[in-house]
Parts: C-alpha cells; structure tokens; sequence
C-alpha cells in the first residue's frame, strides 16, 4: 500500500473516531444533563407526534404556519421506534450532531486541508454550546440544521471548484432541506446560488454548458425539495411565502429589544377581532405587507439592526459560547502564513457562511441559538491557529536544541499541546454550560404536566400558555389568551377546558390582569385549585374549571 493510501485511511480513522467521541458526549450529556421541553420544543414534538398518529401536520387542531417540517418528520420516526417524545427529540440531537463532523471535515479539509480538518472537527465535537447549552436553547433544531447547511456548503464548494452537476445538485437539495428545518436556510440557498454562480463567471467559465447545467440542477433540487411545503403555506395562506411567522417575528424583536415580556405576550396573545383565537393562530396575522413596513421605516430598521448586532457581540463572547480568549487562535489562523489566490478565495467563501445569518436576524432579533452556525465556521479558524502555534512550539523547541534531534514524541506532543488545551477547557466548560441552563430552567411546567398525566382524566383539555404542560400531560392542549379575567374564563369554557395552569411570571409580569390566580382565595370562584409545585423559578398552579374535570 503506497504511503498516501495509508495517510487517507489513517485519516478517515481519525474522522470516525472523532465523530464517535461527539456520539458518546451527546449521548453521556442525554443521561446526565436534566432537562424541560420548553418555548420552541413543544411545538416541533407535537407536530412529530400529530404526524406519526395521523393527525396531519398542525398544533391545537390548527395547521402549523410557523415551524417547518424536516425536524417533526425525523422525530416522528424515532418516536414511532422509541415510543418517547423527548427521546425522540434526543435521537436526533446525538445522531444529527456526530453526523456533522464528516460533512464539516470533508469541506474544512478542501479549505485548508487535513491537519485543520481534524484539529477543528475535533473542537466541534466538544463545543461546549453545540454540545451542552443546545440542550437548553428550546428547540433541539439545530444540529439537524447543521448538517444540512454544511453539507450544502461542501457540496456548493466542490461544484463551483469544478463545475460538476452532481454536486451542486446534492448543494440544492441540502440547502432546501435547511429550509424544511428552519426558515433561514433559504438565505444559504440564496448564498449557494451566488456562490455557483460567481464560479462560473469568475474563471471565465460562461460558456461550458457543464457549469451551467450544474447551476441548473442547483436550482431545480432546491424548488423541487422546498416546493411541497411552499405549496402547502400558499394553500393556508393564499401567499408565497417562505414561512407564515415572519409578520408576528418582527413584532416580537420589538418586545425582546425593549425587553418587554408583556409586550411578547401582547403581540402573541391578544385575542384576535373575533375574540375566537390568539393572534399566533388566527388568519388575521397575515393581512399586513411586511415589506411595505419596513419600507416606510428604514432608519426604524437600521436602528434596530445596530441595536441587535451590538446584543449579538454580547451574547457571542460568553465564556459558554465563544471564549475571548479564542479570538488569539483566530487571529494567527487569519495572519501567522501569507495569503495565495486560493487561500484568499476560500477564506472569502467561509467568510460568506456568515452572510445568511446577519441578513435573517439583524433585522429582527438576536438569539444566540439563531447564529448556531457561526459556531464551526469560528472553530476551523481556531483549529487553523491551533495548528500553526503547535507548529510554532514544536519549531522553536528544535531550534532551542540546535543540532540534537527533537524526539518524535515530544515534537508530537508540542504540536498537540494547544489543541488539547482547547478541548481539555470545552469539556469543563460543557459542565458550566448544562449548568447555567439548569439554573435557567423553569421546571414547574414539567411537573405541572407530569401531575396532570397521572391525575386528569383521560380527554381533558389543559389550557396554558406553555404547550410543554400538554405535552407532558399527554392532554390536549388550548393556547392561553392574553385577556382581562372574565374574557378569560369565557375564552376557556368556550374551548372546553377542563384545567388552567399559570406560573407566578406570568401572573405578576406578563399578565398583571390575573394576579387573582396569585392565591386559591382569591381565585374566581370558578377556579379551584388542584395542584401547586414551588420551584427555583416561583410557583405554578393547576386550577380545574368548575363544570369540568372535579
């Protein structure tokens, strides 16, 4: 066997062990990190169960506008094979995040080669905010959205580097499946489709018809992947549109920049003009033109893109998400070796990964969980550097010892040294990470939930405004409305309702009006109380409904 037959096989050995060593982190962190479904979660799990029951694809008997499909399919296999929503949910976050490491070390490997691939995909595999806090972010979403997009920027780089069809057609369709996981992904299809076309042109490659037949197929995978749900959207909307949320968003990064819970709560909530449904679910939400907004507001909008981007810089150097401290490693990946044409142009092109992100937040609102994707584009810069200052040590070592030999050991070791320095810190950081999101953890819904399951009757209807309750419950679920206490109770009798359940934020800072819920005294007679768990975030109540469940 010639010796770089050898090297490849070494090397493919060490990309399975690295994504074996995400397997086992992930799935040591799903044995020991406690955990609440909660915000987006519930959603996506309800979904994947209605699909699996045959309930179609929609929440509280309504067909869902706002999450996209790939994630509830996927999780509705496993549950159909675990029997378990949240471990379903956990399936795809250990399989999905192992399976990233290859598509990432195939294109960082293209980019800057094998010895950077591995040094970064090993980072990745212990990202303590992929590994750890995406166990808190509230919708386990994206280490499937991961590999769709990185394994759509592999394949666009090996099209637009040769020209071939093959790829870029496995590009689209990676890209529309990114789509099918969260809206956003069409931003990376827009960026592929720039990018294929920027290779075409660049080279002077416009008259091979091999180059525009692989843009061709680009764009024929991506509408045909993506094009089922953009027909079912125009079918409940009576728009194209690439998401039925966009309107309701814009209005909650209002809420979240004035850092106004009540404010989310009002333009989520509120009852629509039939008083029937809270505007998340009602038609109503998509009789405004959006871009006529914005539009009319431009220095609004650029106001708000300044104001996002300086809470995404806060957000993004916590110690649990990007250490400062990286930013040195990043910077000798950027300028320890000069830069030739090819370097230049791949470096721009990873840049370029970070385009959809600030084009589909800044103008909203700025989560960290929204930028997930920044993550392994940062961590190939810091494996680069990691690799050039082990280089570094390992040459001054053996120019310290003049003549006398470094031994291979130590001239291994040294090079390693500050890749494993890096990783030793995410393993600990992983821990401050699952701790951090315990402390942040509301678990009163859980409980609330688990204590309905066992104590409702079977059919009862829960009331909440966390669809987590009814989930856990195994109960059908009604969205809360934001309503003054007797529009309240009507809105619950008319849904037939059979138990309320309110946490103590909700009635003291986002609904001040139910504040009577505060105490079972002075509860509207109506209400009576049958359940209370105190936790680390305050109270949570369980109310039946008088002419309900007793």
């Amino acid at each position: 066997m010639s010796e770089s037959k050898r090297g490849v096989r070494k090397e493919y050995a060490a990309v399975a062990a690295i994504a074996l060593v995400a397997l086992a982190v992930r799935l040591a962190l799903v044995l020991w990190a406690d955990r609440a479904i909660r915000w987006d979660e519930p959603d996506y799990l309800t979904l994947a169960q209605n699909l699996a029951t045959g309930r179609g694809f929609s929440v509280a008997g309504h067909p869902e506008l706002h999450y996209a499909p790939l994630f509830p399919l996927v999780a509705s296999l496993f549950y159909r094979l675990l029997g378990d929503l949240k471990a379903a949910s956990d399936a795809v976050y250990v399989l999905a995040g192992a399976a990233l490491i290859v598509p990432f070390f195939a294109l960082v490997r293209r980019l800057f080669g094998g010895r950077v691939a591995l040094a970064a995909s090993l980072l990745l595999a212990l990202c303590p905010a992929l590994n750890g806090s995406v166990l808190y972010w509230g919708t386990m979403t994206e280490p499937l959205y991961l590999l769709c997009v990185f394994g759509g920027l592999g394949f666009t780089w090996a099209a637009a580097e040769g020209g071939r069809v093959g790829p870029a057609v496995a590009a689209g369709a990676c890209f529309a499946l990114a789509y099918l996981t969260r809206p956003e992904g069409s931003f990376y299809a827009a960026l592929g489709a720039a990018v294929l076309v920027v290779g075409i042109l660049a080279p002077w490659q416009a008259r091979s018809g091999r180059a525009w037949a692989a843009l061709g197929g680009f764009i024929a995978a991506a509408i045909l992947v993506a094009l089922p749900y953009l027909m079912y959207i125009h079918a409940h909307t009576g728009r194209w549109m690439i998401s039925g949320k966009l309107g309701v968003t814009y209005d909650i990064g209002r809420a979240v920049l004035a850092r106004d819970p009540a404010e989310y709560d009002r333009v989520t909530a509120s009852l629509d003009s039939t008083g029937r449904e809270i505007i998340w679910y009602s038609p109503e939400r998509f009789q405004r033109d959006l871009a006529a907004e914005l539009a009319e507001s431009p220095m609004e909008t650029l106001r708000r893109v300044w104001a996002n981007f300086r809470l995404l810089l806060d957000a993004w150097f916590d110690i649990t998400v990007f250490p400062t401290l990286l930013l040195v490693f990043v910077g000798l990946g950027w300028f320890a070796q000069p830069w030739d044409r090819r370097r230049a142009v791949a470096e721009l092109y990873w840049a370029a990964g970070l385009l959809p992100l600030l084009a589909a937040f800044l103008p909203f609102h700025v989560e960290i969980r929204f930028f997930a994707p920044a993550l392994p584009i940062a961590l190939a810069w810091v494996g680069r550097g990691a690799v050039a200052m082990g280089d570094w040590a390992a040459d001054t070592a053996q120019t310290l010892r003049g003549e006398r030999p470094l031994a291979a050991w130590l001239r291994r070791a040294l090079v390693a040294l500050p890749v494993a320095l890096v990783c030793l810190a995410f393993v600990g950081l992983t821990v401050v990470a699952v701790g951090e999101g315990r402390r942040g953890t509301d678990f009163g819904h859980r409980e609330a939930g688990l204590w309905l399951k066992h104590h409702a009757p079977q059919g009862s209807v829960v009331m909440a405004r966390d669809l987590a309750i009814a989930l856990y419950a195994g109960l059908d679920w009604v969205p809360s409305p934001r309503a003054e206490m007797p529009q309240f109770l009507d809105y619950a009798r008319a849904h037939g309702v059979d138990y309320v359940v309110v946490d103590e934020r909700e009635v003291t800072v986002i609904r001040p009006q139910l504040k009577a819920l505060l105490q079972p005294e002075t509860a509207p007679p109506q209400l009576k109380l049958a359940y209370q768990y105190v936790g680390n975030k305050g109270r949570t109540w369980v109310y039946a409904l008088q002419g309900g469940a007793p």
